[in-house]
Formats: structure tokens, C-alpha cells, sequence
């Protein structure tokens, strides 16, 4: 009986000390990136390490090429030397960890470059959200608010009529009456100034797929 009692606890104690060992090591790759011997490498190759806006190039060029740990530890890294950080810094680090799927380091910067200058970074947001996270209520709600700022205008988010991605939105919404109707103010607007050959062919296609839904 005391033999099975030790032989317990010795495999309790082996399995305990296994389970601190798995721990550190799994506390270890959460930590943060040791940025401190890539510093030195960029020092020693004539790297001006108080260029914020160098390293912040170097930052975004390592994420580019998949160093995702490294490339965002130099630009927090170049951000933290900075007096003033500006929108734009905010969603230059947000576009390539969007590509790379790093969607909660792109968002957070997304949500403080919104923060500070909300009409230059919604139609980024606006449109980066409906095609990419389909997070179609906030695409939206981001849309309307950047459409407000020039009411008489109709603007174009990457390129693409804003009441277009407001239909695309709503008809993922399943909103099929008020998507047809932004397509058809987008359709209108542009047959009456340059000719309905203009109009993005798939837009008929979108309106057709919500009139087929009524």
C-alpha cells in the first residue's frame, strides 16, 4: 500500500514538474519580442537608430516579409520615439498585419488612428471591414459616418462608390430594399454624368441578388 502511495506521488510530482516546464515555455513565447539584438545588428550595419521614421520602414518591411514579431516590435519600437504619433502611423501599422493576418494588432491601430483623424482613416476602415473582416454593421455604421462628412458629395472609398459598398453592406445585412436603393442612387448618379457604361457591372449583378431575396 505504501509503494502505490509513492509510486502515486512520484508520478504526480514528474507530471507537475513536466507541466512547469510546458508553462514557461509557452509563457516565453507569449512574451514579448527581445528587440534588443536586432538593434545592434541595424547599429552595426550604419543603421541611424534615432531615425524613427527609417526604422518604422524597416519595421514594416520585415511584417512584409512575414517577421511579424520582430517587424512590430521595431515600429512600436520607432512609434515610441516619436513626440506626436499620427493617424497615418497608426494605419500603416494596421495594413500589412491585415495581410498577415494579425487582425487584433491591425484593428487596435485602426481604432486609435480613428481616434485621431476619423475623416482621413473611415474610408480605409469603412472598406477594410467589409471585405475583409465582413464585420458588415460596423462597416456600415463607419461608411455613413465618413458619407456625412460631404452629404452633396458622393465620395469613393478605395475607389469605390460609397453608396455601392453602403448596398454591398446592407445586402450582407439582408436589408435587400435599402441596398437596391444605394445601388440605384450610385447607378443614377453616374449614368446622369458620364453614362450607365461607367457603372461597375457588378452592381447590376448585387441589385439582381437582392431583388431575387424579394
Amino acid at each position: 500500500m505504501l509503494k502505490k502511495l509513492l509510486f502515486t506521488i512520484t508520478l504526480l510530482f514528474l507530471f507537475l514538474s513536466f507541466f512547469a516546464q510546458n508553462k514557461n515555455q509557452i509563457s516565453k513565447k507569449k512574451s514579448s519580442f527581445d528587440l534588443e539584438p536586432y538593434l545592434f545588428k541595424l547599429d552595426s550595419l550604419g543603421v541611424n537608430l534615432n531615425n524613427d521614421t527609417l526604422l518604422l520602414s524597416i519595421g514594416y518591411q520585415n511584417i512584409y516579409y512575414g517577421k511579424n514579431d520582430r517587424g512590430n516590435a521595431l515600429m512600436t519600437y520607432a512609434l515610441s520615439k516619436r513626440k506626436e504619433v499620427s493617424a497615418e502611423d497608426y494605419h500603416s501599422l494596421s495594413v500589412q498585419n491585415t495581410k498577415n493576418g494579425n487582425y487584433s494588432i491591425a484593428i487596435a491601430a485602426l481604432e486609435k488612428a480613428m481616434e485621431l483623424d476619423p475623416k482621413e482613416i473611415s474610408p480605409y476602415y469603412g472598406w477594410v471591414l467589409l471585405y475583409y473582416y465582413r464585420d458588415y454593421e460596423k462597416s456600415l455604421k463607419i461608411l455613413e459616418q465618413y458619407d456625412a462628412y460631404t452629404p452633396n458629395f458622393s465620395d469613393a472609398p478605395m475607389g469605390e462608390d460609397i453608396h455601392y459598398l453602403k448596398g454591398l453592406a446592407h445586402m450582407q445585412l439582408e436589408h435587400y430594399q435599402i441596398a437596391i436603393d444605394e445601388f440605384n442612387i450610385y447607378i443614377t448618379n453616374l449614368a446622369s454624368t458620364h453614362g450607365e457604361d461607367f457603372v461597375d457591372v457588378y452592381t447590376f449583378v448585387q441589385k439582381g441578388r437582392c431583388l431575387s431575396k424579394l
